[in-house]
């Protein structure tokens, strides 16, 4: 019998990945977003073969909550458990396959319907300090080329919240050196996006290019080319101990966002430059101290600003 031919429920679990893919790529998902869900199902395929499953119609809320239990209690490949996020995201990825599948009637009901989303932790992620920003500035304003290009670095990874992937892709064309606006072209989920940079990081971009003697068209430029993922990294590093800073390109992610909340800016505008389509997501990267919650009670709470005729007293 041809697998088109099959009852429903009877689609071999392969083969509904294949499907899936197909559809992602019928849909115009970036590569980043089919490999991501590609890495997470098959992960669950080759669990549900060690327990027999070979089908999609046998796949049922209490296997997928005992793999979700085993993936995230086995060690990863440093040696230890993974971390919340990355089961959440195995998860959101499985429930996403399942869900399609109920929508093209491969299977009767969704099981995933009945499982607990895991929980997110919502740790503090940490920003950069004053005194991080401080000593990144510092380390960055000579006017050699290469100090040039690292202020440049730091100032675009700060303004526009920009991730690696999308910074190190990055072209000439996409900005523009009159306004500050900056297309970031085949963002997280395959989505384009507009951010912006402030004067100083424009001022800082423009005094880069015009240093420049070659003809690329990327926007950064190291000694063998174009910068990569991997050269970014190693410039971050580099440059982080030069002057006593952890360097990390995500950590200036949180620092744009945390920062921005601070400035007065709603969440929905950050998740917007950000890219994330998820409020979820953004929340761990807004996680605020004590002092950011003393300072927003000292600016509005109740008491300190009533109104005067709030104030009057009662008459009796």
């Amino acid at each position: 019998m041809s697998q088109d031919a099959l009852p429903k429920d009877s689609l071999m679990v392969d083969h509904a990945i294949k499907d899936y893919i197909l559809h992602h790529r019928a849909s115009r998902s970036s590569q980043r977003t089919i490999e991501n869900h590609l890495l997470s199902l098959n992960r669950f395929k080759i669990w549900l073969s060690s327990q027999g499953i070979n089908n999609v119609g046998t796949i049922s809320a209490p296997l997928i909550r005992e793999y979700i239990h085993v993936f995230s209690t086995e060690p990863g490949r440093n040696g230890q458990p993974v971390k919340p996020a990355t089961v959440w995201t195995h998860f959101k990825n499985i429930r996403a396959f399942l869900t399609y599948l109920t929508i093209e009637g491969e299977i009767s009901s969704n099981p995933v319907t009945r499982v607990k989303t895991p929980r997110l932790d919502q740790e503090i992620l940490p920003a950069y300090n004053q005194d991080d920003l401080d000593r990144l500035e510092l380390a960055t304003s000579g006017r050699d080329p290469l100090s040039l290009r690292n202020r440049a670095i730091v100032y675009f990874l700060l303004d526009t919240g920009c991730r690696l992937s999308e910074a190190t892709s990055m072209r000439i064309s996409d900005i523009d050196l009159e306004d500050g606006r900056v297309l970031v072209r085949s963002g997280k989920g395959g989505k384009d996006r507009v951010v912006w940079m402030g004067t100083r990081t424009l001022k800082a971009l423009i005094r880069y290019l015009r240093n420049r003697k070659d003809e690329s068209p990327a926007l950064w430029i190291g000694q063998c080319g174009p910068i990569t993922k991997a050269g970014m990294r190693m410039i971050l590093e580099k440059l982080g101990k030069s002057c006593g800073v952890h360097c990390h390109a995500h950590r200036f992610r949180r620092t744009t966002a945390l920062t921005m909340l601070r400035n007065g800016c709603d969440i929905y505008s950050i998740r917007s430059l950000l890219g994330h389509s998820d409020l979820q997501v953004l929340q761990r990267y807004l996680a605020q101290t004590n002092q950011d919650i003393r300072d927003a009670h000292q600016r509005h709470g109740v008491v300190d600003n009533l109104t005067g005729s709030s104030r009057k007293p009662a008459r009796s």
